[in-house]
């Protein structure tokens, strides 16, 4: 029985390092120091490397302050992939892949990330739509939106869904002439 004890206190341990060291990266991140964040979220990924928030921590740095944001796309995959149930982690990633034009991954994504509660169908059917209409598939693009008004739980997102639509039909009569 004392073993354990001395195991449970030695995971306990682990655990109480790891997530003070999130707590420190956090800190490190919104204090602006962006690249001591980095080296420890790489830290904390030595030690931990399926550590979804550290990943996703790299993921913002490589995105708002690196500016690499096919590094950034990556880092949101590997948060995804560790934890499914962090929803901003999808929409980074789908945020990503709509910036990065990949068509083929943001679809794919699309379709995984809609069978999660956590996530908000709204932005997920927006940012597919946006993606669809940039390839100028424009019915499927306001089957989307269509969706996307379905799931929105504010005014707001409701009428920008309404606008994406009325653009798109113009632009749907413009390839038609």
């Amino acid at each position: 029985q004392s073993s354990t004890i001395k195991i449970t206190r030695i995971i306990m341990e682990i655990l109480y390092d790891l997530e003070e060291k999130l707590l420190r990266m956090q800190q490190l991140l919104q204090a602006g120091k962006a690249i001591k964040a980095k080296r420890l979220a790489e830290e904390l990924l030595e030690e931990e490397p399926g550590l979804a928030e550290a990943h996703m921590t790299l993921g913002t740095i490589y995105e708002n302050h690196l500016q690499d944001f096919a590094r950034a796309a990556t880092c949101y995959a590997l948060a995804v992939r560790f934890d499914e149930s962090i929803a901003i982690a999808w929409y980074a990633l789908i945020r990503m892949q709509y910036y990065l034009s990949d068509y083929v991954a943001l679809e794919h994504t699309c379709e995984r990330a809609l069978v999660h509660v956590h996530v908000y169908k709204f932005i997920v059917y927006q940012f597919h739509a946006l993606a669809q209409e940039e390839q100028l598939h424009f019915k499927r693009a306001i089957r989307l939106l269509e969706l996307a008004q379905l799931y929105a739980m504010q005014d707001g997102d409701l009428d920008t869904a309404k606008k994406h639509i009325q653009r798109v039909k113009v632009k749907m009569d413009i390839k038609r002439d």
